[in-house]
């Protein structure tokens, strides 16, 4: 059990980092908020944070689709990825390492 929880709480910092939300370590502080389900709020700040006109990503879906869908399927969306969330095993391929190749653009900055 215990090393399900080290393997959630590394998946959740993953995110929380790239969210810019605040990482805190529950093995030191008390809290354990890295397995509690994620909230509505996690949900929309994701969705807020969602880059436009962009190529999607490997589930095929882009951005525009999720920034457009109405609060019942959101709420659908939060119920899923709570149910992915805690099953541990698939939760463990988010957290592969991949070489990523960027393919820069004339006209745009390397940073974008």
């Amino acid at each position: 059990m215990k090393q399900r929880k080290l393997t959630k709480l590394k998946c959740r910092t993953k995110i929380f980092k790239r969210l810019n939300i605040p990482v805190t370590n529950p093995e030191t502080n008390g809290n354990d908020m890295y397995n509690k389900d994620l909230t509505e709020f996690e949900l929309e700040l994701a969705i807020s944070q969602l880059k436009t006109e962009k190529s999607p990503g490997s589930d095929l879906i882009f951005a525009e689709f999720i920034l457009h869908v109405r609060e019942k399927a959101r709420n659908t969306l939060l119920k899923l990825f709570n149910k992915i969330w805690n099953a541990v095993d698939t939760v463990l391929l988010f957290c592969k390492r991949s070489k990523i190749t960027p393919i820069l653009k004339k006209d745009k900055p390397a940073f974008d």
